[in-house]
């Protein structure tokens, strides 16, 4: 499912994991395609896992749970070697506990989640134009906003990036933009980034720009920029070339800037 986004590679190459519906994380070999382990993901109680997500680096996920809550775990990977050659790997996974995101329990349809510095910022998508979202600051104060999209603009995807800037992509082809300024979260962009509904959203490596497809087949990429000594804007940075069905998934690199896009054909 399309809010299932949680697959993660090592970087032996070794072991793929996911984050399946039924409460778990399983690891599959690469090597043969067997389902090694699966790990239970902690503290889901009589929930379900309603959505999930990965970030870029740090195999850290994020489950969306069915009662509004969100449960974050860490993947680890520890070499086994035989003769100084490394042999397999250890795969672990560690909790980083659970988060209550929505006040009213509603469950959460996506999430996306990323650490940095000792915080931890989290969003969830609650309801077609509601979006619960929650820091922690690296002292340890907590934050909570819900926040509302504009009338009509029903919400097709949620993402947070670096510093606890938050995207959300509508129906319409825009792309709201939120940043936390002084302890506030504040909407500083829409951007029109197409004429038909959002396909497929995410921040690229270093979290500083990212990357909208729509459902009429654009491709393109945007950062924010200054436009004088006093403001900044988002600006449209690079248009792609169009594939041949609109683009409903981007995968980036974790070492560089480079992404695939995968096509609603497949391609």
């Amino acid at each position: 499912a399309a809010s299932l986004r949680a697959v993660g590679i090592d970087e032996y190459q070794k072991f793929l994991y996911t984050v399946e519906p039924s409460g778990s994380i399983a690891f599959h070999r690469l090597a043969t395609g067997e389902r090694a382990l699966d790990h239970p993901i902690p503290g889901l109680g009589a929930a379900s896992v309603t959505s999930s997500s990965r970030t870029l680096t740090g195999h850290h996920v994020a489950a969306g749970l069915s009662d509004g809550r969100a449960a974050l775990v860490q993947v680890t990977f520890t070499p086994v070697y035989d003769r100084e050659v490394l042999s397999d790997l250890l795969a672990e996974t560690r909790s980083l506990g659970t988060v209550s995101l929505d006040p009213e329990g509603r469950a959460i349809r996506q999430v996306s989640y990323i650490e940095q510095d000792g915080q931890q910022f989290l969003a969830g998508l609650v309801a077609d134009h509601q979006i619960a979202y929650y820091w922690k600051e690296s002292d340890g104060t907590e934050q909570r906003v819900t926040v509302q999209a504009r009338p009509s603009h029903r919400i097709t995807h949620v993402r947070v990036g670096r510093n606890g800037s938050l995207l959300a992509g509508d129906e319409h082809g825009s792309v709201s933009h939120w940043e936390i300024v002084e302890g506030q979260l504040v909407l500083t962009d829409i951007s029109e980034v197409g004429s038909s509904p959002v396909t497929a959203l995410e921040w690229a490596l270093g979290g500083s720009s990212w990357i909208a497809a729509t459902r009429d087949r654009s491709l393109s990429g945007w950062l924010r920029a200054p436009v004088d000594d006093a403001r900044s804007a988002m600006m449209r940075a690079h248009v792609f070339e169009p594939q041949g069905s609109p683009v409903t998934a981007l995968a980036f690199s974790g070492r560089e800037r480079s992404f695939a896009s995968i096509g609603q054909d497949g391609s």
